[in-house]
């Protein structure tokens, strides 16, 4: 009998474990159709961004973060660092801005370009391997 005990009990937690997986399951449905949704959300903010180029979008962030010169000045008279530690402190933040903004920006560099400026497609990039005669 106490093998039949055993074997109900088992058979219990494994009954629970697959509701529990399938909760799960569905749980990591929902949250990838509600970032399937986020994206296409985001994509359509920054298309206005890419239909006006490259330059424009690293401008205008580069505004942003950067503020207006009359507040940098300000923020300089109340900090007196050296121009060393400034000038670390500048590199620190631009390493941080450029490693936050690297998968933003990716899909703005990811097409070439040809030698009139002109916009290369992707297959006509990969040329095939010429074999040396």
């Amino acid at each position: 009998m106490p093998r039949v005990f055993h074997l109900k009990e088992l058979e219990a937690r494994k009954e629970l474990l697959v509701a529990e997986s399938e909760i799960r399951r569905e749980t990591l449905r929902l949250e990838l159709q509600n970032l399937q949704l986020y994206a296409s959300g985001m994509k359509e903010k920054l298309s206005a961004f890419r239909s006006s180029g490259p330059l424009f979008l690293l401008t205008s962030l580069a505004g942003f973060f950067l503020g207006s010169p009359s507040a940098d000045r300000a923020a300089r008279k109340k900090r007196h660092r050296n121009r060393l530690a400034r000038l670390v402190m500048g590199g620190l933040f631009g390493l941080r801005l450029y490693r936050r903004l690297r998968p933003i920006l990716g899909f703005l560099f990811s097409r070439g370009f040809g030698r009139n400026g002109a916009a290369v497609a992707e297959e006509e990039q990969e040329e095939p391997a010429a074999a040396d005669l």
